[in-house]
């Protein structure tokens, strides 16, 4: 197994039509989404993770990728974050390339 994040998620500031979904109270204020928040389930089976981000992203913080890669390198997770000072919401625009590069190397010996 292994995950791309590519924009970061690792914070949950969920969008209006996900927000209808959820059938729990949902409390008010900064961390009202906290417990869906990916950062807040790593543990130590979590498979390696690539974390890909732009510096410039107006949507998502780059600090939301940082944060979730010293959770998961914390946790004893085997995770490579890439930040770019371009690329917006899109990601780097080395993005794809450093995926491929990522799985080749986290799946090579696998067998099917």
């Amino acid at each position: 197994q292994a995950v791309v994040l590519n924009r970061g998620t690792a914070h949950a500031e969920l969008p209006a039509e996900i927000r209808s979904l959820v059938r729990v109270p949902i409390a008010r204020g900064p961390q009202r989404f906290g417990w869906l928040a990916a950062i807040n389930h790593v543990d130590a089976t979590d498979p390696p993770m690539l974390l890909l981000h732009s510096r410039n992203d107006q949507t998502v913080p780059w600090q939301q990728s940082r944060d979730m890669h010293k959770k998961l390198t914390a946790a004893g997770i085997a995770a490579e974050l890439e930040i770019t000072d371009t690329g917006g919401h899109r990601g780097p625009a080395t993005a794809e390339k450093s995926m491929v590069v990522f799985f080749k190397k986290r799946l090579a010996n696998r067998t099917p």
